[in-house]
């Protein structure tokens, strides 16, 4: 199994160079006249090589890793995203004029477009084909977890052909939620060593990640017949783009958490330019949203006469208290007498038009001062109140990690869970929260943005 996934691998590299190459080749005959440039003939392997790197340091040809449909299309971009920066940079040398650089924004969209297109040709068929067999390693919550996700799903991404647990008797079955029945394999020694090693694409590991230390035998197997071995919690958020704080491992995961705020601490590339961008965003964003902003208040004073804006504390980075600006969409009210969260948007409070200001999200305008100062971005968890910290923090396992990041007017929780305010709603947004934490992208965030102004043109607010 793992010889025949190397071969294919090596398969769609060079099939990828070759045809590369020939696309480049091409493409010069095309704009230049020559199919070969005599002074750099190796040119077209060279600049081909180079975006076959780009693309394999972010695990373009690993075949075997549990992927979504869009992985493909997904790296490509990021990649041409990569190639247009390189691009903007060399505007600085004299020599490069603007239609030098259009020819090769083109020849390097072509180029990645063909790598898509060829990719998918040859690899989609491996990436998602049915049947993909994997076994579960532990038959704990977190294995019933990962089995309900992906039993949940229409198209289910894998087929479960057991469970390896030394808990339970060997032809045992285990039921899960959803009354589906897996038989148990065996034990640990069982594990990836018997004869349904040869017919699994897959192994889930259920137990924390101690049992690498405890149970080696079984990560060396893996390795030497050539089958991935993942995390549960690894896979759940694969398919549901979300972590599981109740069934995830404690030890690793503040591991992980503590790296996590220590790169935000430091400079980086994304941090600058997220931050960069924020503050330009902010400026702006008060600019144009003034126009708007300016008849609300009209509307807003003749359906409830009182104050403009809503100013309440809430926590920020680093668990730092500060003040939240909102145009008021309620009638005025004692706050020690009503919940800190209404449950619904349907709250006797809410005015007229404060009802339409929430639905086009107009009443979150002013926010772009908390923007422009840096309490917030525009993308990330939605700041709470201190009072549903400090109880949310108590009951909720994880709950302090929202603070590593600044919060945002939108976030991952926002596009993907419908508004609430009980406890398992809180830990329902925190699950998307801390994924959106610990895979933060300009691509992630591009994708937010669109989801959220697809929310606002459709009045979907709440």
């Amino acid at each position: 199994m793992g010889k025949k996934r190397k071969r294919l691998e090596r398969l769609l590299f060079f099939s990828l160079l070759g045809g590369g190459v020939f696309a480049v080749m091409l493409f010069r005959q095309l704009f230049s006249g020559e199919l070969i440039w005599d002074k750099f003939p190796h040119y077209y392997v060279a600049y081909t090589g180079v975006w076959l790197l780009l693309l394999y340091l972010q695990g373009f040809f690993r075949l075997s890793a549990v992927r979504r449909r869009s992985y493909v299309a997904v790296t490509v971009l990021k990649t041409w995203a990569y190639a247009l920066t390189l691009m903007m940079a060399a505007r600085f040398f004299p020599k490069v004029t603007g239609s030098y650089m259009a020819i090769n924004l083109v020849k390097n969209s072509t180029l990645l477009g063909f790598f898509a297109f060829l990719t998918l040709l040859f690899g989609l068929p491996i990436y998602a084909r049915k049947g993909r067999k994997a076994a579960l390693w532990g038959s704990g919550e977190p294995a019933l977890l990962v089995i309900d996700e992906i039993l949940s799903r229409r198209r289910r991404p894998l087929e479960l052909v057991g469970i390896y647990d030394e808990k339970k008797k060997k032809g045992e079955a285990v039921r899960t939620v959803s009354g589906v029945e897996l038989p148990v394999l065996g034990g640990t020694k069982d594990c990836l060593a018997d004869d349904y090693a040869s017919g699994l694409d897959l192994l889930i590991s259920a137990r924390d990640r101690r049992a690498e230390e405890e149970d080696f035998e079984v990560f060396a197997r893996a390795e030497e017949k050539g089958i991935p071995l993942v995390y549960s919690d690894e896979v759940v958020q694969t398919f549901s783009r979300k972590l599981p704080v109740f069934h995830m491992d404690k030890e690793y995961y503040y591991y992980l958490f503590r790296l996590i705020r220590e790169q935000e601490e430091s400079i980086t590339l994304y941090g600058f330019v997220s931050r960069v961008f924020n503050i330009i965003l902010g400026l702006t964003g008060m600019i144009l949203s003034f126009p708007v902003i300016l008849p609300a208040v009209l509307f807003q004073q003749i359906d409830d006469p009182g104050p403009v804006f809503f100013i309440q504390h809430r926590t920020g980075l680093g668990g730092k208290a500060f003040p939240i600006f909102k145009l008021r969409s309620m009638r005025l009210h004692d706050p020690e007498k009503h919940p800190l969260n209404p449950l619904s948007g349907e709250d006797p409070r809410i005015t007229r038009v404060g009802r339409i200001l929430r639905k086009l999200r107009i009443d979150e305008f002013p926010q772009f001062i908390n923007i422009f100062l840096g309490h917030m971005n525009l993308i990330g968890p939605r700041p709470e109140q201190p009072r549903l910290v400090a109880e949310y923090q108590k009951e909720i396992p994880f709950y302090g990690f929202r603070h590593i990041v600044r919060p945002g007017i939108t976030g991952w929780a926002q596009v993907n869970y419908d508004y609430g305010a009980t406890l398992e709603d809180a830990c329902r947004k925190l699950e998307y929260d801390l994924y959106y934490i610990k895979n933060r992208s300009i691509l992630l965030d591009a994708l937010i943005a669109a989801k959220t102004l697809g929310t606002m043109l459709k009045g979907k607010g709440r």
